[in-house]
């Protein structure tokens, strides 16, 4: 069909590229569930095999302290269940 997917490891690690900039713009001072981000992802680098590989770009943002989280909301893909909301680490890049 002609549609070419990533495999989750080359996804996963252009994925986290792409989300630094989208956070650094459209997040900037916004908080935002994993799922509006990851939306945002795939419009610029397309779906991943798996998209519970989504988890591992969020695990390496917040462990990399570029995000944090300290709240919860429903989320629309698990059927309002709560999810974390993140935002943004104040003056990341600023050092």
């Amino acid at each position: 069909d002609g549609i070419e997917v990533m495999d989750n490891a080359a996804w996963a690690s252009v994925a986290y590229s792409a989300a630094r900039k989208i956070i650094a713009t459209k997040y900037r001072k916004r908080v935002f569930l994993a799922e509006h981000l990851y939306q945002d992802i795939v419009k610029k680098v397309g779906e991943p095999f798996d998209a519970r590989t989504m988890g591992r770009v969020i695990k390496a943002l917040s462990g990399d302290k570029l995000i944090y989280s300290n709240e919860y909301a429903p989320a629309r893909t698990s059927n309002g269940s709560g999810k974390k909301v993140w935002i943004k680490v104040p003056n990341w890049g600023k050092k």
